[in-house]
């Protein structure tokens, strides 16, 4: 016993002497009383992608069940449609949801299926929006959001059309523990 805390105590010492200390987290007074860590969240560097390559096939499995579908215009381009779909497969009206399922998100058009998106997504959904955003000139540029909301990752990643896609990352928050979420769920 004598021993051990000789041991610890010369650790100790070796720790004070050497400059290794505790870092310790900023932390924020809840409305309960308690503490909490703070994270800053904070958007990742605007990088421009490479452009996505049209495929001739579809990246959407037979048995996948397509959870959102839109025909849109996209810089004169018609009928083109964007479709998201997960590999969870249904049962009558219900989707059978598994921890993690592989997702795509693609845009089907005359020249071929642009596949913007295709990852295993754990403990989440994923989403997306289309607009039409204005240049300086006053142009409108075609638009999709991406928006993956799990409980560990939550990010937005931007596709503009001009005669192609392009991805751009907008924000992305890692490694936390979503508490809640009032995002619906695909039901």
């Amino acid at each position: 016993m004598k021993k051990s805390f000789i041991a610890i105590l010369v650790t100790a010492i070796a720790m004070i002497a050497g400059g290794c200390t505790s870092k310790e987290e900023p932390a924020a007074t809840l409305a309960s009383g308690n503490t909490a860590a703070v994270v800053t969240a904070s958007p990742t560097e605007a990088v421009q992608g490479e452009e996505i390559e049209v495929s001739e096939e579809s990246a959407i499995g037979e048995d996948w069940t397509v959870l959102a579908e839109h025909e849109v215009t996209f810089g004169g381009l018609e009928g083109c449609t964007v479709r998201l779909a997960a590999d969870a497969e249904k049962s009558g009206d219900d989707i059978m949801w598994d921890d993690s399922h592989n997702w795509v998100l693609e845009v089907e058009t005359r020249d071929g299926i642009y596949r913007l998106f295709e990852q295993r997504v754990s403990l989440g959904q994923v989403y997306f929006d289309i607009m039409e955003r204005y240049d300086e000139d006053g142009n409108a540029v075609p638009v999709i959001l991406l928006h993956i909301d799990s409980s560990a990752e939550i990010s937005t990643t931007e596709y503009t059309y001009d005669g192609g896609f392009e991805e751009k990352e907008v924000y992305r928050e890692a490694g936390i523990n979503r508490i809640y979420s009032s995002v619906p769920e695909y039901r």
